[in-house]
């Protein structure tokens, strides 16, 4: 549980620092938080389908697996 809670705060610092301007860390912290979620529930198709969603390139994630 303190996984997410870590990941919870780094995502919530990302996207603050985006905010205030300082975008490129802001979206490293964001990508980490991500990172840490998908290996936390130990589904690393969140992090591997984030991916190619950040290229435009969409996802298959809505199909059942």
């Amino acid at each position: 549980m303190a996984d997410l809670k870590n990941a919870k705060l780094l995502g919530g610092i990302g996207a603050i620092l985006t905010v205030v301007g300082v975008g490129f860390i802001g979206f490293i912290l964001k990508l980490l938080a991500v990172k840490n979620i998908a290996e936390a529930t130990g589904r690393e198709e969140i992090f591997t389908d984030l991916l190619p969603a950040l290229k435009g390139e969409g996802s298959n994630s809505l199909t059942p697996r």
